[in-house]
């Protein structure tokens, strides 16, 4: 949970709000934060699953098609990004960014990794929008449908062997 620079309170549960009513080629979005709590640096990676409430719905008709780094200590205006960024700031962290970045997954579907690009020290945090499509040529039978999602972050020490 947080509250925006506006004084508006914020609450998010265990989970991401399920993504819901999207139509073909419409994309939603959701923010990640990724923070070092700890001593130790550290190199992470993430990515995303899930699966639609319908088993019988091909899951790769939604996909997280961009990670959207925000630059450090910029938030471009994004009033989400902001509000995050607000909290974070007024918690003792500090906020870092290797750059904005339009990032997509890799083969193994990943985004981040083994780079000082990934790297976050103590109290270090970086924010990323993720933007999730559905794709143009998802039917009627998508039409209504829940799709529930996590993002996995890996964390590993820096100097500690590869993922």
């Amino acid at each position: 949970a947080y509250y925006d620079k506006d004084g508006n309170h914020y609450s998010l549960n265990d989970a991401f709000y399920p993504i819901t009513n999207v139509q073909p080629g419409e994309v939603q979005s959701t923010y990640l934060v990724v923070a070092n709590k700890g001593s130790l640096p550290f190199r992470y990676r993430m990515k995303e699953t899930g699966s639609w409430t319908n088993t019988s719905l091909e899951k790769k008709k939604m996909e997280a098609v961009n990670y959207h780094r925000f630059p450090a200590n910029d938030c471009k205006g994004d009033k989400y990004c902001e509000g995050i960024y607000y909290w974070l700031n007024k918690a003792g962290y500090t906020n870092v960014s290797a750059g904005w970045s339009n990032l997509t997954p890799d083969s193994s579907s990943y985004v981040g990794g083994d780079s000082s690009s990934y790297e976050l020290g103590n109290k270090e945090f970086t924010v990323y929008r993720v933007d999730f499509k559905l794709n143009e040529d998802a039917g009627n039978e998508y039409q209504d449908e829940v799709y529930n999602y996590d993002m996995t972050v890996d964390a590993k020490q820096v100097n500690a062997p590869s993922f």
